[in-house]
């Protein structure tokens, strides 16, 4: 349903990006299995949870956006989810992160980014846990994460593989490293 407010759970909200517009800091979003078109702009605290890894996905359709794009001085929680077909004439094809950004039991994959960051951009500090982030492409470099100096980074049990990159670091790059 476009025009609900998304908190009655026998009518759900049509779109994530309209369940993403109706949220409130704080609050965590539970979608379930199914493909999703998905170019979502968060501005505030949230969690977003789908049904599983293999059962929930993002999809970016290679419109000229992020699937995800998170801005600065927020923090969000994405879990149980796959987060494909992200295109960025910038940075951050699949997500691209200004602010903190945690994925737990995320796969992103087959993202594509004309700057740094086909798979994830992170400005800020990037938690990942039992995740993974394969067959990404930038132009510039990580071609599967594109992590920013002076931020905490931290990857625990997190595959990178079968991503590339046209001026180098195909799986990760640290800037300024």
């Amino acid at each position: 349903d476009a025009s609900n407010d998304c908190t009655v759970i026998g009518s759900p909200c049509l779109t994530v990006a309209h369940a993403v517009s109706q949220s409130s800091a704080g609050d965590t979003i539970n979608i379930a299995a199914g493909v999703y078109p998905a170019n979502l702009t968060i501005e505030i605290n949230l969690g977003i949870n789908g049904a599983g890894i293999d059962a929930t996905f993002l999809d970016g359709s290679a419109v000229q956006a992020p699937v995800v794009h998170t801005w600065a001085g927020t923090t969000v929680n994405i879990a149980n989810l796959t987060i494909r077909n992200g295109y960025s004439s910038g940075s951050g094809g699949g997500i691209y992160s200004q602010g903190a950004l945690v994925l737990a039991q995320v796969r992103v994959a087959h993202n594509t980014a004309l700057g740094g960051g086909g798979g994830i951009a992170a400005n800020n500090s990037l938690s990942m846990i039992n995740s993974s982030v394969s067959a990404n492409w930038a132009m510039d470099v990580g071609g599967g994460i594109h992590l920013a100096f002076g931020a905490t980074h931290t990857l625990t049990n997190v595959t990178v593989n079968g991503n590339s990159a046209g001026s180098g670091a195909g799986g990760i790059h640290l800037q300024g490293a």
